[in-house]
This record gives structure tokens, C-alpha cells and sequence, in this order.
């Protein structure tokens, strides 16, 4: 079951569906009916595309643009189409959407990003090296374990506090080649 309440964490075991679920809404849903013109690729990113990782149960998917442009026709295109914005005025280099359920839980986040941009390398760089280093996964799904535990209502101090652990790995990735 997808999704999870704002400010809220909720970790599953990871589950094959993920996958699907990417699927469904990059190619036979959504994404490439509604703004495929404008995407040079998608890619299923974040802990639901990792096997073996514990998750919130909300599908990151990194839609691929040429250039990020405030101006561009796939920013209403999405909008009226369901997905909320959030806006940060650019701070961190992507356009960010959300897909909520009926339970006004959120279930997808689309993160808008430039093809070679740094936000794009650090997404792929992160998930290529926790699959390449296993013992990362176990060493991740700890820290996630650990970090419930304490910041389940507060979704922000979660994350803020994942963030150190996930700038290590960033930085190891880019001594290797894949």
C-alpha cells in the first residue's frame, strides 16, 4: 500500500510492487501521456528502488529535463493534471510534484530535474552505490530503524537527519566507476 501522511514516517520492508508502481505512472498512467515531449528520461530513484531497503512507501521519480524553466508548459501541464507543486524557489534545483490518495496521503513524489545536473548525478550516484555495496543497505536500513524510532511525527527532523549518512555515500560514489 502506497503512501503516507504529511509529517508523518511510515517504514515498509521493501516490496516488488514499488517497481510496478513506478512503471504505471512513468509510462502507462501519466507521466509520458502528459509531458513526454518535455522528458528526456525517467528514472526510479529514492529507497523504493533500492531492493533490500527499508522505505516510506512513496515512489520518487526523477523526470529528466533539458533545462529546468519556470516558464515551461510541463509545470501547468502537471498541475492541472493533479500533482501538487511545491515550490521552493529553486533552493534545490528541481521542480518538486506530489500525487496524493484519497486519504490525502502522499504516494508519489515527481522531482523535475536537468539531465547532468548535480541533483540528477547525486540521485543516481547514491542508489548505484547502494547497490553495488550491500553491507550500505543494512547499514542504511539501521540508521532508518534508528531515526523512526525517534522523528516518527516529524518527517523533517528524519530526513535533516538522514542527510549527513547520505552525503558520505555521495562522496564515496564518486571515487568509483561503474
Amino acid at each position: 500500500m502506497l503512501g503516507v501522511l504529511k509529517g508523518k514516517v511510515k517504514l515498509e520492508k521493501y516490496d516488488y510492487i514499488w517497481k510496478e508502481e513506478f512503471e504505471k505512472e512513468k509510462e502507462k498512467d501519466r507521466l509520458n501521456q502528459l509531458i513526454g515531449e518535455y522528458i528526456k528520461g525517467v528514472e526510479h530513484i529514492g529507497s523504493t528502488s533500492i531492493p533490500g531497503l527499508v522505505a516510506k512507501p512513496i515512489i520518487d521519480i526523477a523526470v529528466i529535463v533539458e533545462k529546468l524553466n519556470k516558464e515551461a508548459k510541463y509545470l501547468n501541464i502537471l498541475k492541472e493534471s493533479g500533482y501538487q507543486y511545491r515550490d521552493d524557489n529553486g533552493e534545490k534545483c528541481e521542480f518538486l510534484f506530489k500525487k496524493i490518495n484519497k486519504n490525502n496521503e502522499t504516494t508519489h513524489f515527481i522531482h523535475i530535474i536537468e539531465r547532468n545536473g548535480v541533483r540528477y548525478n547525486n540521485y543516481i550516484l547514491f542508489k548505484n552505490y547502494l547497490l553495488k555495496h550491500k553491507e550500505e543497505i543494512r547499514n542504511y536500513n539501521q540508521l532508518k530503524q534508528n531515526l523512526y524510532e525517534k522523528y516518527k511525527d516529524n518527517r523533517e527532523k528524519y530526513t535533516i537527519e538522514k542527510n549527513e549518512y547520505i552525503t558520505s555515500i555521495i562522496e564515496k560514489s564518486k571515487n568509483e566507476t561503474y
